[in-house]
């Protein structure tokens, strides 16, 4: 996989690899209209991205950063979330699970919520004669860790369990596991929280015998809430107030491009080599069971409504709105008049 790629070569031609057709319809824009006639130029035109194999937003937005006045964008090495590069400033910015930048401002690490990206993207699957939420307490579940700060999936069971008033740390039985994967297809726990690529991985497996019993992206309240959101290590975002406010144009740009054609990004993603040929099916898979429109939920509503099931929980410290305030970085008022919809 590439580690890493500039303007002017591969990353450049995220928008054209999405295919010619899209690319028009997404054209860029001159940044001295609307918007960007009032920012003045990036304090920085140097950008690092951390990218993830469910959000091509990330690596094929070559031509929006050019055209918001960065020249050299890096690609760092893919992290499980950006959660390692973008708190350690190996990274300016990446993504993040909603309840995970709950758990992590409360935590003190120094991010900020930029964006919604998505929604859906996870499936809750049970085994036979499981067919509820409630039905899982006193039952075993296992998780990477038992770490609200850490685990994307441990966290967001908190949130699921907790919506519903099962403590997960009295009422369920978490057990950690290198593959809790393979640990469901074992017969070895009772139900499996899968996301992103998981969810296309287990679909396929013949050892599944299990059910789904929630779709984020079609049940609610999840289709309500996004499942990741764009974030930036905080120092740097406040250092660079109008770069922020530029990468964050130029990505959820990008994003509209995988609104109006996810086939296309897949594509562009394996010509780019963010994504194996061999995957690319899988990328489809993960693309079809999210929804990239950015404009039609509050961001800030999601990270409140996660703080407050994990402060029902006792699994963070802070108060859910203070968290809020803490981690939101949002500003697209203006963006949703500039760009109203992706088509």
């Amino acid at each position: 996989m590439r580690r890493r790629t500039f303007l002017g070569s591969s990353l450049a031609l995220g928008a054209a690899a999405a295919g010619g057709g899209l690319a028009a319809a997404c054209a860029p824009t001159s940044p001295s209209s609307g918007l960007g006639s009032t920012l003045g130029p990036p304090e920085t035109t140097t950008i690092r991205i951390a990218p993830v194999f469910c959000d091509p937003a990330l690596w094929m937005a070559g031509d929006y950063l050019k055209e918001e006045g960065f020249t050299e964008v890096h690609l760092v090495p893919p992290s499980l979330n950006s959660l390692g590069a973008v708190p350690k400033g190996e990274a300016d910015v990446g993504i993040l699970y909603s309840q995970q930048i709950i758990t992590n401002v409360d935590a003190g690490i120094p991010i900020v919520a930029l964006a919604g990206l998505h929604t859906g993207c996870g499936e809750v699957w049970t085994r036979p004669g499981i067919s509820s939420i409630g039905e899982l307490k006193g039952k075993t579940i296992a998780v990477r860790s038992v770490d609200a700060v850490n685990d994307a999936w441990y966290s967001f069971w908190a949130a699921m369990l907790g919506n519903i008033g099962i403590d997960p740390r009295k009422d369920v039985n978490f057990v950690e596991a290198s593959s809790p994967l393979d640990t469901f297809l074992d017969g070895r726990s009772d139900a499996i929280l899968v996301l992103a690529l998981e969810v296309p991985l287990l679909r396929a497996s013949p050892k599944n015998t299990g059910s789904v019993l929630i779709n984020t992206l079609e049940d609610a309240p999840w289709r309500q809430y996004y499942c990741c959101q764009l974030i930036a290590n905080r120092d740097w975002a406040r250092r660079n107030p109008v770069a922020t406010k530029r990468v964050t144009r130029a990505l959820l740009r990008a994003n509209d491009l995988v609104t109006k054609d996810p086939a296309a990004a897949a594509s562009a993603g394996v010509a780019q080599g963010m994504v194996a040929a061999a995957s690319y099916d899988f990328e489809r898979a993960v693309l079809k069971n999210s929804s990239h429109e950015w404009r039609d939920i509050d961001p800030a509503s999601t990270l409140l409504f996660f703080a407050a099931q994990l402060a029902g929980q006792k699994l963070i410290k802070g108060g859910p709105q203070q968290l809020v305030t803490q981690a939101s970085g949002f500003d697209l008022s203006e963006l949703k008049r500039q760009y109203p919809r992706a088509n």
